[in-house]
Parts: C-alpha cells; sequence; structure tokens
C-alpha cells in the first residue's frame, strides 16, 4: 500500500496542478489513516493477547503455591501484582464512586431537601 502510494506521488507530484495535487494528497491521507487503523488494532491486539498469557502464568503460580510450595509465589510476585493491579484499581474506582454518592445523598438539593 505504502510502495503503490509513493510512486503515485512520486511520479505525478511535479507534472500535476495544485488541484491534482491535492486530489493525490487525499488519497494518500486515506491509504495513511487506514494503515494508522490497523496498525493500532494489531497493538491492542497484541497486548490483549500478551494479558491473557500473563493472567494464565498468573493462575498457574497460584495453583502451584496452593497445591505444592507456598514459595513459589515469592518467585512471581512482580507478575501477581502486574495482574492484580486491574482488580485493585477496578476496587479503588468502586470505593471512590460509593463515597460520592454517599456525599450526594447527604448533601442538600438545590431547592433545600436532601437526597
Amino acid at each position: 500500500m505504502a510502495k503503490t502510494a509513493s510512486r503515485r506521488c512520486n511520479s505525478r507530484w511535479q507534472k500535476s496542478t495544485s488541484t491534482a495535487n491535492i486530489k493525490l494528497l487525499t488519497e494518500l491521507l486515506g491509504d495513511a489513516r487506514k494503515l494508522v487503523e490497523v496498525l493500532e488494532e494489531s497493538i491492542a491486539y497484541h497486548e490483549d493477547q500478551r494479558e491473557a498469557e500473563f493472567s494464565q502464568l498468573a493462575e498457574t503460580v497460584k495453583r502451584t503455591a496452593a497445591r505444592k510450595d507456598p514459595a513459589v509465589e515469592a518467585a512471581f510476585e512482580k507478575l501477581l501484582k502486574y495482574v492484580a493491579q486491574v482488580g485493585v484499581k477496578a476496587a479503588a474506582t468502586r470505593r471512590k464512586n460509593e463515597e460520592v454518592a454517599a456525599a450526594a445523598k447527604k448533601s442538600p438539593n438545590a431547592d433545600g431537601t436532601s437526597g
């Protein structure tokens, strides 16, 4: 895609009028936007795959520690913290939202009524 677009650009660029150049650049911009979209989706896919592998490994470590040797968890402490951080952040956000909701119920409304 990029080589074709580059060749189109180089072969027509100096021979064309401004209007033709704008049309060509618009086509190239469309190709570039599509390429960015594909790259972003590829990154997201591979990040998801990596997180799934980490989660699977963490579960294996936890099962091994529970069945055989609790010392195994120490060797994988960083991995276990990394995998748990999403849950920790979610719990903190949930607590914060509950506090905000509770405070909103206690404070009076503009018309003088509460809750």
